[in-house]
C-alpha cells in the first residue's frame, strides 16, 4: 500500500475544495436575498463558481483518487505512470483553484477583464483532465 501514498493528495485537495464550496454554499443561503438582488450575470457567475468548485474540485478530485486506487485492483496491472498522475494532479488542482479565484474575483469586484484569466486557466485545467484520461487508458491497455 505504501506505493499508493501519492493518492492521498487527491483526497486532501478534494476535502479542501469541499470545505470552500460548502462554505460558499452556506454564505449563499445566508445571504440569499442579497444574492438574488444582484445583476443576472454576477449572480450567475457566483452560483456557477460554487457549482464548478464542488463538481470539478470536490467530486472530480475524489473520483480521480478513487480511480487511481481501484484501477490496479480491477485490472491487476499497476498505474501506467505515477509521475504522470502527479503532474496531472498539479495541473488540475492549481488551475481549478485559479479558475475559481478568477471567477469569484470577477463577480465580487466587477473587473470583467479577468475573463481573460478564465480563458487562459480553463484550458490549462483541461490539460490535467487529459493527463488523467491518458494515464487511465494507458493503464488499462498496458500489456
Amino acid at each position: 500500500m505504501s506505493d499508493n501514498r501519492y493518492i492521498a493528495k487527491f483526497y486532501l485537495a478534494s476535502v479542501i475544495f469541499f470545505f470552500v464550496g460548502s462554505f460558499q454554499g452556506g454564505l449563499q443561503q445566508l445571504y440569499l436575498q442579497q444574492l438574488t438582488a444582484l445583476p443576472g450575470e454576477v449572480h450567475d457567475l457566483i452560483v456557477g463558481m460554487h457549482v464548478h468548485l464542488n463538481l470539478l474540485g470536490w467530486v472530480s478530485m475524489a473520483l480521480m483518487g478513487t480511480i487511481y486506487l481501484a484501477l490496479p485492483m480491477v485490472t491487476g496491472k499497476p498505474i501506467y505512470s505515477v509521475r504522470l498522475a502527479n503532474v496531472g494532479f498539479w495541473f488540475y488542482v492549481i488551475f481549478e483553484a485559479l479558475v475559481y479565484v478568477s471567477g469569484m474575483t470577477m463577480a465580487l469586484t466587477g473587473i470583467m477583464q479577468l475573463g481573460l484569466a478564465l480563458f487562459i486557466f480553463t484550458p490549462l485545467l483541461g490539460i490535467g483532465v487529459w493527463i488523467f484520461i491518458a494515464n487511465v487508458i494507458l493503464s488499462i491497455t498496458k500489456k
